[in-house]
């Protein structure tokens, strides 16, 4: 299992097992975050089918921290 750092760096070569592992480990943190705040599924199903679009597209938005970790973004 790869470190997000990696991750990302691969994901910014389109590499797709790459995005497709980072989607499996944030996809259901991020989804129950947004609705926690949003409160309703149609919106956070938009909001997080735009994310995961936008992470494909610029990956580089993500803002590892020191360990190299993407938790806290």
């Amino acid at each position: 299992m790869a470190c997000d750092k990696e991750l990302i760096e691969a994901i910014s070569r389109k590499d797709a097992v790459a995005y497709n592992e980072f989607y499996d480990r944030y996809s259901s943190f991020l989804y129950r975050w947004a609705l926690s705040r949003i409160r309703d599924k149609d919106i956070t199903d938009d909001v997080s089918q735009n994310f995961w679009i936008l992470l494909w597209e610029e990956p580089d938005m993500i803002k590892l921290d020191e360990d190299g970790s993407a938790k806290r973004f």
